[in-house]
């Protein structure tokens, strides 16, 4: 008869907890349920912009629109190393990484690109930049060079202002000069050289 007792009352706790269970259970999963149907679905297209060259041409692109600068090397520099880091930019399609240049540039360069200036076609809107490490054959930065689209700056040579800088910030070459007649070469281009983008 013990013995009997002892099933019997093992017979009850266990299917005392498995009753438990099954309502602990069903609880947790409506309100899990509850939660996922009152949150709205992602859309997957929100994540297209997790590439890392779509989120450095977002943020160029609006800290380039939300600053024009004027054609001035100081505050152009500031604001390619300090406001938005040029090299987190990106770059032309057709002319990505490092390339074999030539004179007057460096032996190597490679090329970053702003928001405004990586829109496709030509002429390249107000805002643009195009901005060039340029390397010795070592692959040591020598200078970078920076054209600007200055809306009204230089109309006879695509209103781009280009300045030289040396790797410290130091100014090199300013202004349209030996620039804008190699660059003209290209005026049907935009004045840009390297990308038909």
């Amino acid at each position: 008869m013990k013995h009997l007792t002892i099933a019997v009352l093992l017979v009850a706790v266990f299917g005392f907890t498995a009753f438990a269970m099954d309502k602990t259970m069903d609880k947790t999963m409506s309100k899990s349920m509850d939660e996922s149907m009152s949150k709205p679905m992602e859309n997957p297209m929100d994540k297209s912009m997790d590439k890392p060259m779509d989120k450095a041409m977002d943020k160029s692109m609006s800290k380039s629109m939300d600053m024009m600068l004027k054609a001035d090397s100081a505050a152009v520099w500031k604001y390619i190393t300090e406001v938005s880091p040029y090299r987190e930019w990106g770059q032309f399609p057709d002319h990505m990484g490092m390339r074999k240049g030539k004179s007057p540039h460096g032996a190597l360069h490679e090329v970053y690109v702003n928001g405004a200036g990586l829109t496709k076609g030509t002429p390249k809107p107000e805002g643009a930049m195009v901005v060039k490490d340029n390397f010795n054959s070592g692959e040591k930065l020598k200078f970078i060079t920076v054209m600007y689209k200055v809306k009204g700056y230089n109309p006879s040579a695509g209103d781009w202002y280009w300045v030289e800088y040396s790797p410290e910030g130091k100014v090199l070459v300013e202004g349209p000069g030996s620039c804008a007649r190699c660059h003209s070469k290209r005026a049907d281009h935009d004045y840009i050289m390297v990308s038909d983008h």
